[in-house]
């Protein structure tokens, strides 16, 4: 999905609906439980990005690798 197609209220809208629907049978211990489950899964989401954007910029500072030469 190219998320760059969808305005700001269009993923503020499906971000909710999500939420909504998935607390929808879930008890308060379970929907802080849920919530603790997403946000590091978001810390581990920002972290791979960040590694991938510093080790995709070194690799560009460094031009191409030759054969055989690391």
């Amino acid at each position: 999905m190219d998320f760059c197609e969808l305005n700001e209220c269009e993923i503020n809208f499906a971000v909710s609906a999500l939420a909504n629907s998935l607390a929808q049978g879930l008890d308060r211990e379970e929907i802080f439980f849920l919530a603790r489950v997403f946000s590091q899964l978001s810390g581990a989401l920002q972290l791979i990005a960040s590694h991938r954007a510093l080790c995709d910029t070194k690799k560009e500072d460094k031009g191409p690798e030759k054969p055989g030469v690391k």
